[in-house]
């Protein structure tokens, strides 16, 4: 074994080894438990977004292994169903352990396992970055401190976003960028984020052409040399995406949201989004859109104190210096800059603000509609951004500054960093470790717990479970879901982030009809919510059999 080896592999348990630390002091460690799934659901009057992750991966495994598109989820919603892609139940993980679903329990989750590993290549990637700057081990570790602690990454797991927890793709795809282009790592990272999550793919794109007009100023390239591999990209991606099932509901994925999930030409500033969350103790909430009535809650993006006290050291070394020449920058820092540029005009939207004013407002042309009706989310599009900010503010204090000063700088930035999100850290993780203590809901399990014996009963003897009349995350969802999942019931309803909206309308009809004519299926049972069918049904009882179970929960049973 060549001693290059031996310190290479030395360093990748080491960064393994902080990544464990910070994961266990963020979340406690607990949620890595396959059985653990506690964590996941919230208080019993509210639903969370990692409960539908958790629900839709509990019927993604009871479907065929091999089928079209491969991640079809028909058991979940049946007509109106869509697939696991657009659940955000992490794909990659799903589809590994639905092939080993005989020997799992139900109580059964890999969110916890996602995260941890996200903070592992989230540490190796920004590792792998700082190196090209460095041959400093210890310098190279506390920059990438700075990226497992980075409050864009951590902030994610308030809001139960366990797939949007795989920032590292984006550190992955600017690594590539730094180095040699490379096609066949292109379409790998393009593929691999296919199946995290459809913004990931966003950027990754983004950052894939920018390197190629970055290949032709440099005239490693020449413009006809790169209509092959961007075809070759572009088919690829779409072939997979029809494969995974992307278009399983066609293009009705297209929806509103985009000036409404936005980022505030705030947001690297703003220690708050809202929501009782704060990431820093020392500097002041800056106002933005209340959540409840605003969105800019997702393009959170606050940079942290050490990073500011960084940023202030750098500014202090040019104006010391009193650089007056022009920086001659390459190609590769100018289209990055432009990317950056680009980035950020997507992300604060087209209706810009500045904490509570509005200071600009313009119409979107219709040719560029059907990418902000896709990716509607456009705060999310200022990651890029942190991130390239996180990787410049390191470059230029390891460039300005001797090894011994930077090392100094950097424990001492990362030291007030923590300390001043330390009471944010202890929140999320009492959210991770004691979430009934969080939500200030004891009996936040019973939300899921199924305690009647006819649970099983029903479950045992019926195919289908339709809830009257199926809506978007409809109220009893949760306990509805568990149930239905657990015994292999397909369900009408669910929690989806697309949904075809003619087709929920035309399966409510269907239903209608249904129940007024006595035509219910012998195999399928009925939950009934719309107030107008208990009146209908407590009427006509003699077709039918109407049971409670707990929570005063009303099915309707055909007779057989």
């Amino acid at each position: 074994m060549s001693l290059n080896y031996k310190s290479s592999l030395l360093e990748i348990l080491g960064i393994i080894f902080l990544s464990t630390i910070i994961f266990i002091f963020t979340t406690g460690g607990k949620i890595i438990y396959f059985d653990n799934i506690d964590w996941l659901f919230g208080a019993k009057n509210i639903v969370t977004d990692s409960e539908q992750h958790y629900i839709s991966w509990l019927f993604f495994k009871n479907s065929d292994f091999f089928q079209f598109p491969l991640f079809k989820n028909y058991h979940y919603g049946m007509e109106i169903s869509s697939s696991l892609i657009h659940s955000d139940s992490i794909p990659i993980l799903a589809i590994f352990f639905k092939a080993f679903k005989n020997f799992l329990p139900f109580h059964f989750q890999y969110f916890g396992l996602w995260i941890y590993l996200s903070f592992i290549f989230q540490g190796l990637f920004s590792f792998l970055i700082i190196k090209k700057f460095t041959k400093s081990y210890w310098i190279g570790l506390l920059c990438s401190s700075f990226f497992l602690l980075a409050p864009v990454l951590t902030y994610r797991l308030f809001w139960g976003h366990e797939s949007l927890f795989g920032q590292w793709i984006i550190l992955c795809g600017l690594y590539l960028y730094l180095n040699d282009y490379n096609l066949k790592k292109w379409i790998a990272l393009s593929s691999l984020s296919l199946l995290v999550h459809p913004y990931f793919f966003a950027m990754i794109s983004l950052l894939f052409f920018a390197t190629l007009i970055k290949e032709i100023l440099d005239k490693q390239l020449s413009f006809k040399k790169i209509i092959a591999p961007s075809l070759i990209y572009i088919g690829t991606s779409l072939t997979l995406q029809i494969i995974f099932g992307y278009y399983a509901i066609g293009l009705n994925f297209l929806t509103s949201g985009y000036d409404f999930f936005k980022a505030n030409m705030n947001t690297l500033f703003d220690s708050s989004p809202g929501w009782g969350i704060n990431y820093s103790r020392v500097l002041p909430d800056l106002y933005n859109s209340i959540p409840p009535i605003g969105g800019e809650y997702e393009g959170f993006a606050f940079l942290g104190i050490g990073i500011f006290i960084i940023l202030i050291l750098n500014l202090f070394k040019f104006s010391q210096e009193k650089l007056v020449k022009k920086e001659k920058f390459s190609n590769r820092i100018k289209v990055l800059i432009y990317l950056t540029v680009l980035l950020i005009i997507y992300a604060i939207s087209n209706k810009i603000s500045i904490g509570q004013y509005e200071i600009l407002s313009y119409p979107l042309p219709p040719f560029i509609k059907f990418i902000t009706e896709t990716f509607r989310v456009s705060g999310r599009f200022i990651w890029p951004v942190y991130y390239i900010i996180y990787i410049c503010s390191f470059y230029l204090l390891i460039k300005n500054f001797s090894q011994k000063y930077v090392a100094i700088i950097l424990l001492c930035a990362l030291s007030l960093q923590i300390w001043d999100m330390f009471p944010n850290y202890n929140k999320l993780r009492t959210k991770m470790l004691s979430p009934q203590i969080y939500y200030k809901d004891f009996n936040k399990s019973d939300k899921y717990k199924l305690n009647d014996p006819k649970w099983k009963i029903i479950g045992s003897e019926y195919n289908n479970l339709y809830y009257v009349y199926p809506h978007y995350a409809p109220e009893n969802f949760v306990k509805l879901s568990m149930f239905a999942s657990k015994y292999k019931l397909k369900v009408n309803f669910g929690y989806f982030s697309r949904t075809d909206k003619s087709q929920v309308k035309e399966e409510r009809e269907k239903l209608q009809s249904i129940i007024i004519n006595n035509n219910l299926s012998k195999n399928s049972i009925y939950y009934i919510h719309d107030s107008e069918i208990i009146e209908l049904v407590k009427n006509n009882q003699s077709n039918y059999n109407l049971i409670k179970l707990e929570d005063d929960l009303l099915f309707l049973i055909p007779n057989k």
